[in-house]
Order: structure tokens, then sequence, then C-alpha cells
């Protein structure tokens, strides 16, 4: 299972490792260079020192200086080397050689007093250093009686860096040191910091794994939940307004299928008690049958019904989408309950002419409609008109249907479509099962189609939204 708090914490370790790498290798670039320029510095110091040691008078050319004065090109051990030749002169005639040298020469290469060429060689004792070489004019110069001009000298001096790789060895070690030290504390810092940062979520889902009735769980507390959280904290809560709410339809729902039951399974124990206690005549026998009947009938119906819904709930309906005209199938549900309107003084407003064209499948937008229609002429007053609007939106259309509604409530939009809920004048009438609006809902969600109801001012609408040809 993967961890979040692992993941954090390996992908916080591998950036700050790479981040204190990458600080480190600048650190040690920048460190090497600068130590490296002075080393060159002070080489190219002891350059023009020398430069200012040499004098010419004439033709002769004296060195101001004297071995014993510099121990270091004479050291038995890590000596530095010079070398000078006179390059107005015979090509290859050696002005200086240190003793360092051994009768050895040093390459020759040369550029200027101010800007000397320098550069990493092998030194005649093997090891790793540094030379610079620079040619240049005797500054102290006596034409004398000869009028000789000022010689040109060529000098290259070469030191080791042995000195300078221990510091760099050095600094690349204790760097390196540094960044296990910086790396073991961001570790344990950082998996404080993930612990107290993490500490909602862990609340959270100890929230969450204590739940065991979700009818009874509280809410958990928004306050003080960081931000990111908030989301998923507000997502748990309406989860459990949601789940509170189905538990509560579904009692509703197992309550209103025991009452349609136990009403006609009540009928027919007093009609077979009425039967057996006190005979009648056989008119009185027909019509106790009929009663009979009918409440089987009503059974049935329920069954069906019951059937139906379980069969669309679990998505096993095939359907055929086709162009459909919107106004005739209208009309064409509305036909066979023209009859029930008239007897109710109830009008109807029709939809004329032809389209708009939608997609659906006409048996079941033919039944959707049909329960639409019915539970407007079943539910309307008498004398009342029934509303029936279309309006086209572009790629969309929407079909309204309205009637008056005085004895419903806003609070009851909400429980149309649940199976068997009926407003409570309406459990008396035995030709309502209540499970109309919940194969609408249903067939709507199969379709496609956006249902939704409003009531205002005391009138009911059904909207639907359909999708144009």
């Amino acid at each position: 299972m993967r961890s979040i708090r692992r993941a954090l914490r390996l992908r916080l370790s591998g950036a700050a490792l790479v981040l204190l790498v990458a600080a480190a290798g600048l650190l040690y670039s920048g460190v090497r260079w600068l130590l490296t320029d002075q080393f060159d510095a002070a080489l190219h110091t002891k350059l023009l020192t020398f430069t200012t040691l040499i004098e010419q008078e004439g033709e002769g050319v004296e060195l101001g200086f004297i071995a014993q004065a510099m121990p270091e090109f004479s050291a038995p051990s890590e000596p530095e080397y010079v070398q000078m030749w006179l390059t107005s002169r015979v090509e290859g005639w050696v002005l200086y050689r240190s003793p360092s040298l051994e009768g050895g020469d040093l390459p020759k290469f040369a550029g200027t007093e101010e800007r000397p060429v320098i550069r990493s060689l092998a030194l005649p004792d093997g090891r790793a250093g540094r030379a610079i070489g620079a040619e240049f004019v005797i500054h102290h110069y006596d034409p004398g009686s000869s009028g000789t001009g000022a010689a040109h000298v060529l000098l290259v001096l070469a030191r080791g860096t042995a000195a300078l790789e221990r510091a760099l060895r050095l600094l690349l070690v204790g760097t390196s040191a540094v960044i296990l030290l910086l790396l073991g504390a961001g570790l344990l810092l950082g998996g404080q910091a993930l612990t107290r940062g993490l500490r909602p979520l862990d609340e959270l889902a100890r929230h969450v794994g204590a739940i065991e009735d979700p009818l009874r769980a509280p809410r958990f507390d928004p306050a003080g939940v960081p931000a990111e959280l908030a989301p998923l904290v507000e997502s748990h809560n309406q989860m459990l307004g949601r789940v509170c709410k189905a538990f509560e339809r579904e009692r509703r729902t197992s309550a209103n299928i025991a009452h349609e039951l136990r009403t006609p399974l009540a009928e027919l124990l007093v009609l077979a008690e009425t039967a057996q206690r006190y005979p009648a005549d056989p008119l009185e026998n027909t019509r106790r049958l009929e009663e009979l009947r009918e409440i089987a009938e009503q059974m049935s119906t329920l069954i069906a019904t019951l059937l139906e819904l379980a069969r669309m709930e679990s998505g096993h309906v095939p359907l055929e989408i086709e162009s459909i005209d919107l106004a005739e199938m209208v009309r064409d549900c509305w036909s066979p309950l023209a009859s029930v309107a008239d007897a109710k003084r109830q009008t109807f407003r029709q939809l004329a002419g032809r389209g708009p064209l939608v997609r659906a499948d006409r048996v079941a937008l033919s039944i959707l409609l049909a329960n639409l229609l019915r539970n407007a002429v079943d539910h309307a007053p008498v004398g009342d008109q029934i509303g029936c609007e279309v309006a086209n939106t572009g790629a969309r259309c929407e079909l309204v249907l309205s009637n008056a509604a005085n004895d419903l409530t806003p609070a009851d939009l909400d429980k149309l479509t649940e199976p068997f809920w009926r407003a409570s004048k309406s459990r008396e009438d035995r030709s309502h099962i209540g499970i109309g609006l919940s194969l609408v809902r249903r067939l709507a969600e199969l379709l496609e189609v956006e249902l939704s109801f409003q009531l205002e001012e005391r009138v009911f609408r059904a909207r639907l939204s359909f999708e144009v040809c």
C-alpha cells in the first residue's frame, strides 16, 4: 500500500539532496577557482619580482639575486623551479636555471608581464604543478658605450600544487560531511514536520474509521483544518449527509411498502372472514368477489411496478435511441387522459404543430411523459388548467408541464421521486400507488434527460431538458 508520508519524505529528501549536492558543487567550484586564482596570483607576483631583479649595462646582464636568498628553489623536497632565457641573443641561451632543475629545463611558453600564460604541468620531479611564463624587456637598462638595446628575457616559474590539492580535498571532504549532516538533520526535522503537517489527515482518518452507524456519526469539525483538506472534509460531511438521507429514504420506502401491502391484505382478510361468517345471496357474493378481484389486481400492479422499477434500477433496460417529434409524443400521451381530465373539467394547453425533434427511446419517453401527465391530472384541482410549454435553447430544448398543487409544500419536492411516497390525502385513493414519479426519475436518468421539479406560488412545474437532433 502506498504511503503519502513515505512518498513525501522520499521526494523531499531527494529534492533536498539534489539541492545540497548542487549547492555544494557550486561552492566547491567557486572555492577551487578562488584558491587557484590566488595560487596563480602568487606566481604572477613572484614573476614580477624577478623582473625587477634583472639589470643590464651595455651587453652585460646581471641578476640582482642569489640562490641562497631564495631557498624554495633549492629545497630538498617539493622545491620550486625557475628558468630564464635571453630571447634577443642566440636561440636557447639560458640566462638562469634554478638549482632545483639539476640541469634540466622547463618547457618554454610565454605571455606578457601584464597577461602571462599560466598552465598546469608535470614538474621535473613528477609532481603536479602550475607554471607561469612571460617575456619582457629588462627594466633596469643602461646602454653604456656600446649603445646596445635592452634585452628580451623569457621567464618560466613553476611550483607544485600539492598544498592546493590538499586544501581542495579537505574542502571536498568537509563539504560532503556537511551535506550528510544536513541531510540527516533534514530527514529528522522533515519527518517531524511531516508528522505535524499530516496530523489533520490522521485525525480525519481516525474519525472516518470510528464511524459505525452513519446515522449517528458526528460531522468532522472543519474549524482549524488546513485549506488543502477543507474540500475533503466538506465532501466527507456532505457524503454523511447523503448517506443519512439515503437511509431515511429507505426507511420511508420500507414503511410505505409495508403500508401499501398491509391495507389490501387487511381488506382481503376482512372480506374472507365476512364471507365465512355471514353467507350471503349470489349477488352479494358476486360483489364480494369483485372486490377481491380489484384488491388482487391492485396488489398485482404493485408487484409488477416494483419489479419494473428494480429492473430499471439495475440498468438492464435496452434502449433504441431515435429522433422523436416531442409535440406529437405529448399529444399521443395526453389522448388516453383526455376523458379523465374532462370529467374533472380540466383543460390542457396542447402543443401545436410539429417539433422539436429530440433524441430518446420512444417507449421509455412515452412512459415518462404519460406518468407526468397522469400525475398532473390526478393532483390538479377540479377546473384547473394543465400547462405545457416548450422552449428551445440551442443544442437543447426544455419541456415544462405545470399544474396547481395546493397540498404540496417545498419540503415535499425532495420526496416526490421516492417509491410509494404520497401526500397524506392521496393515501386514501386506491388508484395511486405512489411510484409514478420514481419511474419518471429513473427513465430520465436512462434517457440522459435533465429532470427537475419546482414549486412557485402553489404551481408545480416539471422541467425536462432534451438533446435536440
